[in-house]
């Protein structure tokens, strides 16, 4: 029988893709949602999307300076793509696509080569690969190598603080229950008050972490495509 999680070779998760590209319907439905029957005085649906759009038209525009409305597309598409995927491994038995580094990788070299190509049709060759060596030739080296670091810094610093929010919780539960066991609580009392804490804990923390990341994420994209472009 044909392993799914194998091609050519290749190890794949299909949960991550499968879940990904749910997300990305549903990004395209929520624009569409969101941009029907626009208005001069906006209701209440108009009014949330305006204030998502216009809290990082600010960021945008200040990290950006006036091109800022080149980029502006692609970081609030990461913000939302990354934050939904922080948030789907709240529900119980999916897992985040942010949780599995392909995923995390991919978005940090995708940035890179936005940020690095954006620079040179607008610096042109020659002044983009200057940058790499001032102040002095020989460190052109470490130049290139931090710029390379960037994108595992990106990529890891995202993958490993949703990766390890799903470990905690993993071990903590067990643990939690072994305690209550040890300590003489009988579990058909502590069994449903424990399982609603943890749940409690793990929205929580999972919602607000993982709103916090994917607007890390997003800030240090424009971060770096613009430092890219000076």
């Amino acid at each position: 029988m044909l392993n799914i999680s194998q091609i050519q070779g290749k190890t794949i998760n299909p949960q991550t893709l499968i879940t990904s590209a749910i997300i990305s319907l549903f990004l395209i439905l929520l624009g569409v949602f969101f941009s029907r029957n626009l208005r001069r005085f906006p209701g209440r649906r108009q009014c949330l999307a305006e204030l998502l759009i216009g809290s990082f038209k600010d960021i945008a525009k200040e990290g950006l300076g006036e091109d800022w409305d080149k980029f502006f597309p692609l970081i609030i598409t990461l913000f939302l793509f990354v934050l939904l995927s922080n948030w789907l491994g709240v529900i119980p038995g999916l897992k985040s696509p942010t949780a599995d580094l392909n995923t995390c990788l991919g978005l940090g070299l995708m940035v890179f080569f936005v940020s690095h190509l954006s620079a040179i049709r607008k610096n042109g060759v020659k002044k983009y690969l200057k940058k790499y060596f001032s102040p002095f030739p020989f460190l052109f080296p470490i130049n290139v190598i931090s710029e390379l670091g960037k994108v595992i810094s990106h990529s890891f610093r995202l993958f490993g603080n949703m990766f390890g929010g799903a470990v905690i919780f993993a071990v903590v539960g067990p643990i939690v229950f072994e305690i209550s066991k040890t300590i003489g609580v009988p579990l058909a009392i502590a069994s449903p008050f424990l399982i609603v804490l943890f749940l409690i804990l793990q929205v929580f923390f999972g919602l607000f972490i993982g709103t916090v990341q994917a607007f890390v994420f997003s800030v240090l994209a424009l971060t770096y495509i613009g430092y890219a472009r000076e």
